[in-house]
C-alpha cells in the first residue's frame, strides 16, 4: 500500500491559536479555512511512497533530527501565495531563515531516493490559513498586520496526507526531536 506523505515542524498550541483565530476573522465563501490541527510549515512532500519503506524514511529523519540544533522562526505577513503562479492560497509567510532551508534541502537530499518528488526552489516557510478553487485578490483577505511574534522549532514531524473533499486530514506518523544544544 503508498502512503501519501511529507515531512514537516508543527506549530505551537500558542502561535496555531493566534493564527486561528486570524484565520477566523477572516472567513469567506471564496475560500475553504486550514483546520487548526492541519497547521504546519511543510519541510519536503515526498508524495505516495510504499509503506514498507516506512520504518527506512523514520530512521533517516532521527539521524537528521539528532544532528539539527532548534531554532526559531519569526512571523513576517499574511498574504496571497505561493509566489510564483496563481493566487490560489493565503499563506503566514515566516522570514527567510537559512537553518529552515539548510534543513529542508538535507531532508530533501536524504529522502529523494524515495520519491519522484522534487525541490524546486528553495523552501518558503509558511503555514496556510487557506485555499481556493479560483484565483484570489488582495480584496479577498483582510491585510493583517502580525507582531513578529516567532516560532521554536524542536522536532520534526513526518505525516501522512489523506484528500477527501472537505480537505485533507493529517496524521502525525512520528515526532523527532532535534537535538539539545
Amino acid at each position: 500500500m503508498k502512503l501519501r506523505l511529507f515531512v514537516a515542524v508543527a506549530v505551537s498550541t500558542r502561535l496555531d491559536s493566534r493564527i486561528d483565530q486570524l484565520n477566523q476573522q477572516n472567513s469567506s465563501p471564496k475560500f475553504r479555512l486550514t483546520k487548526k490541527e492541519n497547521f504546519h510549515l511543510t519541510l519536503f512532500f515526498l508524495g505516495y511512497v510504499e509503506e514498507k519503506l516506512l520504518e527506512k524514511i523514520k530512521s533517516i529523519l532521527t539521524k537528521i533530527a539528532k544532528e539539527t540544533k532548534p531554532f526559531a522562526l519569526s512571523i513576517d505577513r499574511i498574504d496571497l501565495a505561493p509566489p510564483q503562479g496563481a493566487k490560489r492560497m493565503i499563506w503566514v509567510y515566516f522570514d527567510k531563515n537559512e537553518v529552515f532551508t539548510k534543513l529542508a534541502k538535507t531532508v530533501y537530499g536524504a529522502l529523494s531516493e524515495f520519491t519522484k518528488e522534487e525541490l524546486k526552489w528553495d523552501p518558503i516557510p509558511h503555514v496556510t490559513l487557506a485555499r481556493s478553487k479560483k484565483t484570489l485578490k488582495t480584496p479577498d483577505f483582510e491585510k493583517v498586520v502580525l507582531s513578529k511574534e516567532s516560532l521554536a522549532v524542536n522536532s520534526l514531524r513526518l505525516y501522512r496526507s489523506q484528500p477527501t473533499r472537505a480537505g485533507s486530514n493529517y496524521t502525525v506518523l512520528a515526532k523527532f526531536l532535534l537535538r539539545k544544544n
